[in-house]
């Protein structure tokens, strides 16, 4: 794998604090150093993302995908993540990686032949007037957060019995 969110580079743009814009240009997000890389012809650039405001990907001509800076408290500080709904409710996908080094001598290997960066992610939910909280894909765990409408919820869960760690099941929930 590589250390960034997509396999190649993505037209996009870039949304600074200061409010200035990089508009049209090929792009991509170095998850595992936290960092935005920008493809200028022959030269990379590398800006570091605690500068981003958001990112927005044109990844197909019809859609695209935007990544905002948001703060979380069990990380104490600010990260991109993805957003995958914006409505009453919010809902976001952290992209992260691992770094694992090869591992085949010795007894007990994992017989890993090569350095890799392993795909991980974890899903946030910002729910008015709550703070933003992770959202562990699992039936108990959604059902506490989302305490008020947990009733609905469960009756949701129950009749379509979606893979909670699917994207496109969790922008239902949230949505629904």
């Amino acid at each position: 794998g590589t250390p960034t969110v997509y396999e190649e580079f993505q037209k996009g743009d870039i949304y600074f604090s200061d409010k200035t814009v990089i508009r049209n240009r090929m792009i991509n997000y170095d998850c595992y150093q936290d960092r935005i890389l920008l493809n200028s012809g022959e030269l990379d650039y590398v800006i570091q993302a605690r500068h981003i405001d958001y990112l927005l990907f044109h990844v197909r001509e019809d859609t695209s995908d935007l990544f905002k800076q948001v703060f979380l408290l069990d990380k104490k500080k600010a990260v991109l993540m993805k957003v995958l709904y914006s409505g009453e409710s919010t809902l976001y996908k952290y992209y992260y990686k691992t770094f694992q080094e090869a591992d085949y001598t010795g007894p007990y290997s994992q017989d890993r032949r090569y350095d890799e960066y392993r795909d991980e992610q974890a899903w946030y939910i910002r729910q008015p007037g709550k703070e933003i909280q992770k959202l562990r894909p699992k039936k108990k765990i959604i059902l506490q957060i989302m305490e008020s409408e947990s009733v609905e919820i469960e009756r949701f869960l129950k009749e379509n019995k979606p893979d909670l760690k699917s994207d496109t099941y969790l922008i239902r929930l949230v949505k629904y």
